[in-house]
């Protein structure tokens, strides 16, 4: 269960207090940070705090590694198993999500009908709202290097931009070193300072290209579409470079920067953006195709609790943008929508409790559409 913080990296990161406290704002009862640092703790085994913050006896190990050791090799998978129930549970992640439902006809009407299918329920949010992290790297030559990272640190610091009384929306880490080809690299291998931006205000979107479960999706991740997130993301290139100079880097540094490079100068502020406009990449962290919200005519999918055809508790419906990698936000709320799906304490009837229960008989009807149908992303 999740992505490469999961089996990788092996980040245990939150998020901002302040994300949690933004998505209770937007009028999700529950997801204050408040509310959600029970579930965090429930999920945590901390080696090295004892106290109301950390947890203790959680299945989740969580401990903070000295600089004298190397990163463990860490793997946790969860498969999942078809049965058949009167509860219809999407899982299928931010970009599958949306278009099963939309391939059962809950969505944009309009879209839904120009593809030939049937509108069910008109919810004009799925598939919109996509938001994702986006990444640039500054890549330089170095020396091969036996055995796993080298690097086992990152950096969160505020853009000219940012409250510095909030949470840091840039973030750099190194990736690397990485064995290349004499064509790719003299020296044989090659690292990168990664330059990220945490709280992207750009958005995208996903959609059908077909009725055809075969047919993959249409992606618009939207990367720097706002002049802000530009401007916030050449600020971490800038900072990304500088850092590259640094004593302790050009000590492990074989040659000249290799990407952007030379051509590139950090003073010529058009070329840069130029080149961070067809550089940029994606974290893999998208979320909010099925938006969770009060009002579905203003994009909400699904309500505070994940209910939307039955359920979604996927990070789909995760608003942005929460300040970390997502496994730990989804793995803590699937906790807490598991508890509330089985009668826990959550008693509150969401404003689009009606809605929500049309939809969900709607699509037990036709629920071999919903289990067996799958776009690749």
């Amino acid at each position: 269960m999740g992505g490469c913080s999961a089996t990788n990296a092996c980040f245990a990161l939150r998020g901002a207090p302040q994300d949690y406290d933004g998505w209770a704002a937007l009028g999700n009862p529950g997801w204050s940070f408040t509310d959600v640092l029970d579930d965090f703790r429930r999920l945590e085994s901390d080696e090295d705090f004892r106290d109301q913050w950390h947890g203790l006896d959680g299945l989740i190990p969580i401990r903070r590694h000295p600089r004298s050791e190397i990163n463990r090799a860490q793997a946790a998978f969860l498969d999942g198993t078809l049965i058949e129930a009167d509860r219809v549970v999407l899982a299928a992640g931010t970009y599958a999500s949306p278009m099963i439902l939309a391939r059962s006809g809950i969505g944009p009407a309009a879209e839904l009908q120009a593809l030939d299918i049937a509108p069910v329920v008109h919810l004009p949010g799925v598939g919109s709202n996509l938001v994702d992290h986006p990444l640039i790297s500054i890549d330089l030559p170095t020396r091969s290097f036996p055995g796993p990272s080298r690097f086992q640190a990152h950096v969160s610091f505020h853009s000219a931009a940012a409250d510095l009384a909030g949470p840091a929306d840039l973030l750099l880490s190194a990736a690397g070193p990485f064995d290349v080809r004499p064509d790719q690299g003299a020296s044989g291998a090659v690292f990168g300072i990664v330059a990220a931006l945490m709280a992207p205000r750009s958005s995208g979107w996903v959609r059908l290209a077909s009725s055809k479960p075969s047919d993959a999706p249409r992606i618009h991740l939207a990367h720097l579409a706002d002049a802000d997130d530009l401007e916030r993301m050449l600020h971490a290139v800038t900072e990304a470079r500088r850092l590259a100079l640094s004593e302790p880097v050009a000590a492990i540094t074989a040659g000249t920067e290799l990407s952007p490079g030379p051509a590139v100068p950090t003073d010529n502020r058009g070329a840069l953006a130029a080149w961070v406009r067809t550089a940029v990449s994606t974290y893999h962290h998208p979320v909010g195709t099925c938006a969770m919200g009060a009002d579905p005519s203003l994009g909400a999918v699904t309500d505070s609790r994940g209910s939307d055809m039955g359920s979604t508790v996927s990070r789909s419906p995760m608003p942005p943008s929460c300040r970390s990698s997502r496994p730990r936000p989804r793995t803590s709320r699937r906790s807490w929508w598991q508890s509330t799906s089985r009668g826990g304490s959550e008693t509150h009837d969401p404003p689009i409790a009606a809605q929500i229960r049309f939809l969900a008989e709607a699509l037990l009807k036709r629920s071999m559409k919903v289990v067996d149908m799958w776009a690749p992303a």
